[in-house]
């Protein structure tokens, strides 16, 4: 069949397209982190508003890669011979990885720095004596799980992906220069995770459709969630 330019852009019409710079991160801190937060801040005789970190970084969150998938295959020869034909035995995830914009007190920084010593002490953050004994934290008290919502042109939601049990195992090197003065300094942090899913967006709120402004108004004040877009979002996107 030949190419009709007037279906193609009808189908476009009719389906759209889905831009990949309107997308918004829900990442709640994992239960040891909090507890090392706090235990800092009583230190230095500071308070801490870790519903503020959490904000900062959905607004910060700059760039996000949504994992990759590669099921595992073997060659396998159908009679014993012959060519082979590739069979699926398993599934393998790739790691992921979020920028963020940095904030002129590197709240955001010390926040992943502070994750990742949570997990492994190589700083001491995590003992009395201030010394990095290298210890392990178990993995349940560690991991939290990243929502990435994924909106269309008009800033309805089209999609959200989840990564289970994520945690941060990359923190990137930055590069310091003189001559660069019109720059902004991001924060390359790497996660991986134990597993992950999409799920559709076929879910309404208490006012309609969900859309980016909504989610947008839950982080500016998560404690009218119910009243913002319903039972709905409350119990799909803030459990």
């Amino acid at each position: 069949m030949a190419f009709n330019i007037s279906s193609f852009s009808s189908n476009i019409g009719a389906y759209g397209v889905l831009p990949n710079s309107k997308f918004y991160v829900m990442m709640p801190p994992s239960g040891v982190l909090m507890g090392t937060l706090q235990n800092t801040a009583e230190l230095n005789g500071e308070g801490i508003d870790t519903t503020g970190l959490t904000r900062l970084m959905q607004f910060r969150a700059e760039q996000v890669r949504i994992p990759g998938l590669v099921l595992q295959t073997n060659d396998v020869r159908r009679y014993g011979l012959g060519v082979n034909e590739k069979m699926p035995h398993n599934a393998q995830f790739n790691d992921t990885s979020i920028t963020f914009i940095a904030d002129k007190n590197s709240s955001i920084y010390r926040y992943m720095y502070v994750w990742m010593t949570s997990i492994v002490d190589f700083a001491g953050t995590t003992t009395n004596l201030g010394n990095p004994v290298f210890t392990a934290e178990y993995k349940d008290n560690y991991v939290t799980d990243i929502d990435i919502f994924v909106f269309d042109q008009e800033g309805f939601l089209s999609k959200k992906v989840t990564l289970y049990d994520a945690y941060p195992n990359a923190l990137n090197d930055i590069s310091l220069d003189w001559g660069n003065r019109n720059s902004l300094m991001k924060i390359t942090v790497g996660f991986t995770f134990k597993n992950w899913k999409v799920d559709s967006a076929n879910i309404t709120g208490g006012g309609g459709m969900i859309t980016l402004d909504t989610l947008l108004r839950v982080a500016q004040n998560p404690t009218s969630a119910a009243y913002v877009v319903g039972d709905a979002i409350e119990n799909w996107i803030l459990r």
